[in-house]
């Protein structure tokens, strides 16, 4: 149970009606002592504390002045007020300036006033815990935290948590130098064990901590900037390819179909294509019309179209024998280099050559 005092300051003023956004406690036709009492009961640990009542005479009638003016004459709040409450429980209640700035703090958090609307007569609790003359009152209803940071036995203050983002500045320096933010995390380590004060080092100990981090995700956005750039090049050297293959057949059937005369027959090639036998050797097949007319010499079969080609490092080769069929003729060759240009002519008029470029 707490013991004390609570001042109920009273000022009278003219009829506020109900535009001044204030709690207005109690009925309007109450007693001042019912309306102090009811005032007093909404601060938390107002059980066991004393009611002093303080007459507008008695604290903001003077002629003495505060830092914000100290009468209720032209507005009626706790924060436009405390001046003149601060000098009464100063001057009254024996408390010190830092105490009576205090309890008038605590008054203002918890919103200790009411008016009533009809007469405009105005109260301001202001809580006083029992305390030696002179001493500050400690009632902070709302404390903000700062962080925890432990001096050593010295008095200076603690910054060994520093170490740890220092060498971990150096690692990456060595490792990841060349990104150059870790030569600025080791600044910022230094400078936090350097700190004075809790703020300053946490300021610097989390500079430190990103500069830590940086390097690792531009690493990241490179590797995957390179693997998308891989990609694309990938991509564009198959379509490359596919158009440098593309290129090729057209150059090769280009000047087909070709019409050949041989032994009073007409043989038409229509295309050919370039492939290796079971054997592993070359084989230049041709398609086209005719083949099924083969020509017979002294009694002999003769293959009406011979076939030649060169090689990518110059050799020129015949082939060796061919397989005819009614719209085809394969002529196998006895090495697997692989052609360049390919020739065909009719066997029985070997100057009129038609060459071909593969590749």
């Amino acid at each position: 149970m707490a013991s004390g005092t609570f001042y109920c300051f009273i000022a009278q003023g003219r009829g506020l009606g109900g535009g001044l956004g204030l709690s207005f406690g109690g009925a309007t036709g109450a007693s001042v002592a019912d309306r102090a009492r009811s005032l007093m009961m909404r601060y938390p640990d107002s059980a066991g504390m004393r009611l002093v009542v303080v007459s507008a005479s008695e604290w903001s009638g003077r002629a003495e002045t505060s830092d914000n003016g100290g009468m209720f004459t032209s507005s009626f709040s706790v924060s436009d007020n405390a001046g003149a409450i601060k000098n009464y429980l100063a001057r009254q209640g024996g408390l010190s300036s830092a105490a009576a700035q205090a309890a008038a703090e605590v008054a203002k958090a918890l919103n200790l006033q009411s008016v009533n609307p009809g007469t405009g007569e105005f109260m301001v609790g202001v809580p006083v815990p029992d305390a030696a003359p002179g001493a500050p009152v400690q009632q902070q209803p709302f404390v903000a935290t700062q962080p925890a940071v432990t001096p050593d036995p010295t008095g200076r203050l603690d910054t060994s948590g520093a170490r740890k983002f220092l060498v971990w500045s150096i690692i990456n320096t060595i490792l990841l130098g060349f990104f150059i933010f870790p030569i600025f995390a080791i600044v910022q380590s230094v400078r936090a064990q350097k700190s004075t004060t809790p703020e300053e080092y946490e300021k610097h100990k989390k500079l430190a901590k990103w500069f830590n981090i940086a390097p690792y995700g531009l690493y990241a956005v490179i590797i995957l900037i390179s693997i998308v750039f891989g990609l694309v090049v990938g991509a564009m050297n198959a379509n490359k390819t596919a158009s440098s293959n593309n290129a090729y057949s057209s150059s090769a059937l280009a000047g087909m179909p070709l019409s050949l005369q041989s032994h009073g027959n007409t043989y038409v090639l229509e295309s050919f294509t370039v492939s290796t036998g079971t054997d592993g050797n070359t084989v230049v097949t041709i398609t086209g019309s005719g083949f099924g007319a083969m020509p017979i010499v002294n009694g002999n079969n003769i293959i009406p179209i011979y076939c030649t080609f060169d090689s990518i490092d110059g050799r020129e080769f015949a082939f060796l024998d061919a397989s005819i069929k009614s719209t085809t003729t394969s002529f196998h060759f006895g090495t697997s280099a692989t052609p360049k240009t390919v020739t065909f002519f009719p066997e029985d008029n070997r100057s009129d050559k038609h060459t071909f470029n593969w590749k």
